[in-house]
């Protein structure tokens, strides 16, 4: 390996560490910790879970509202200023939320949350297709999916302690902290990388495929209606899965706080190596087939939390639904980076997560609903194994990823002409 080359791979690791920290903070220190700690505070301040439950789907109204205009920010200023602003506001906010007291104002810094998340992973397709090579984009997306698995892995740590001690307030601002650290030293790094310059290109990428061929360039084509249906049943099944198991694990399965957590906890420490196992998985056998599999772990989870005869089941369905979450949300930007040049990726994956904030707003709106109306969680779990099969059916149609030796085939004239 030249010095050229291990600088590459060494850039590629620092840039995917920084990435994943972003992860974990916008998702794992967002909407997620108000979950694991969506009793107390409902208990502390008082509200319902059909307040909860609006609250989460309003935050995923702001999550669909802003993947548009981070995508639009992205292709101005470019991906890396974007990312670094995006974050470095939600750390402000997860900030002040522990020195609220009311409903309306949390809610308030909660929507806004789901919008910083939206607006700061949507550049990261930008900085993927323009800093990564094609050959390591599903291990390294991968890898960055899972970090909302380090997030919710510290929640599982974090959370416990503080609720026996301080309270929930305190853990606010711990994390708050931790975020705005970890935006100053990215900062460092990609102003030295070339990050914030949306021009740059920082590999070689003359085996890049010319994917613009693809789809005749037209962006609104059947791919793109299928990868939006995916993102909806992604939101609508993830999210009420993620917001509401916290409460039926204490309210209605009689699981203490320490017992509840240790379950986020499996969550987080498997998906930690899930990500990057099914990235790397997704990088031999193809996006398609990779995602059917994870469709079929969500759904197989969400049937064992349904069945609940023993923690030891429990922590089952948690592995089961940490190889199923973190990487779905790996596994279609890769799918997207692979098929689409930098500039257009960025601008289809902005549109997919319009309907991934409308797949959790409606997921998270009739999760809240039907536990009010019904008195229990069973049937949000029952929607989100009926959704996951019928992603598996979806996932079939979808067309397989190019790949660089078909593409290079076709001729230099439709290359230039697609182009």
């Amino acid at each position: 390996m030249d010095k050229e080359t291990q600088n590459t791979a060494l850039r590629t690791v620092i840039i995917t560490i920084f990435l994943t920290g972003f992860v974990a903070a916008i998702y794992g220190f967002g909407i997620y910790l108000f979950s694991v700690i969506l009793t107390d505070m409902k208990d502390d301040i008082g509200f319902s879970y059909t307040e909860a439950g609006f609250i989460t789907g309003l935050a995923q109204i702001s999550f669909l509202v802003f993947a548009l205009c981070g995508g639009v920010i992205s292709a101005k200023i470019g991906g890396g200023k974007t990312l670094i602003g995006s974050v470095f506001f939600s750390g402000i906010i997860l900030l002040s939320i522990g020195h609220m007291n009311s409903i309306y104002t949390i809610g308030a810094a909660l929507v806004m949350l789901g919008g910083m998340a939206a607006s700061g992973y949507v550049p990261i397709v930008d900085i993927l297709s323009r800093f990564i090579n094609y050959q390591s984009r599903g291990k390294v997306m991968g890898l960055i999916s899972s970090g909302t698995s380090y997030g919710v892995f510290l929640n599982g740590i974090i959370v416990p302690a503080f609720i026996l001690d301080d309270g929930w307030r305190e853990i606010w601002s711990v994390v708050g902290i931790i975020t705005i650290i970890w935006v100053v030293g990215a900062f460092i790094i990609f102003y030295r990388f070339g990050i914030f310059d949306k021009n740059t290109v920082g590999y070689e990428s003359s085996n890049e495929p010319k994917k613009q061929s693809i789809e005749n360039g037209n962006v609104f084509s059947w791919s793109l209606v299928l990868i939006c249906t995916l993102t909806f049943l992604n939101g609508f099944c993830v999210m009420p899965f993620q917001n509401f198991l916290a409460p039926f694990l204490r309210e209605e399965l009689g699981y203490t706080v320490t017992s509840a957590s240790q379950v986020w906890s499996v969550i987080g420490f498997s998906g930690m190596m899930a990500g990057f196992l099914v990235g790397a998985l997704a990088d031999r056998i193809g996006t398609r087939s990779t995602l059917i599999m994870t469709y079929a772990f969500l759904a197989a989870s969400s049937m064992l939390v349904l069945w609940h005869p023993s923690t030891g089941v429990m922590w089952l369905a948690a592995i089961l639904f940490a190889f199923a979450f973190y990487p779905i949300f790996g596994l279609v930007p890769s799918y997207i980076s692979k098929r689409y040049s930098a500039k257009r990726a960025t601008t289809i994956f902005a549109i997919a997560n319009v309907t991934l904030g409308i797949g959790g707003m409606v997921g998270n709106t009739a999760g809240g609903w039907l536990k009010t109306f019904t008195g229990t969680f069973s049937w949000v779990y029952v929607g989100v194994a009926i959704a996951a099969l019928l992603a598996c059916i979806i996932t079939i149609a979808l067309q397989p990823e190019s790949q660089p030796e078909r593409i290079e085939e076709r001729s230099p004239e439709i290359d230039v002409a697609a182009s």
